[in-house]
C-alpha cells in the first residue's frame, strides 16, 4: 500500500473515480482517500478528487509508480 497526496494543480483535482480510470489505466485499487481530518472509505465512481487529498492506493510498485508520475 502507498499513499499519493494530490497537487492542488495536479491533474487529478476536479475529476471522478471513474473519470481518472485508475483501475484501468494503471491496474492499481484505490483504497481510501483523506481529506482534511477525515477518511473516506466508501467511495463511489461519482466521488470527486479534491485538492490536497491523500490517496491510499494499493498495487505494484511499479504500477504505483507509473500512476505517480502521471498523476502529478
Amino acid at each position: 500500500m502507498s499513499t499519493f497526496k494530490v497537487s492542488p494543480e495536479g491533474e487529478l483535482v476536479g475529476k471522478t473515480l471513474s473519470e481518472t480510470e485508475v483501475r484501468q489505466r494503471f491496474g492499481i485499487s484505490l483504497l481510501a482517500i483523506r481529506r482534511g481530518g477525515q477518511v473516506l472509505y466508501e467511495m463511489t465512481g461519482d466521488t470527486v478528487i479534491e485538492p490536497n487529498d491523500t490517496l491510499y492506493i494499493f498495487g505494484q510498485p511499479e504500477r504505483v509508480q507509473e500512476f505517480a508520475r502521471n498523476a502529478d
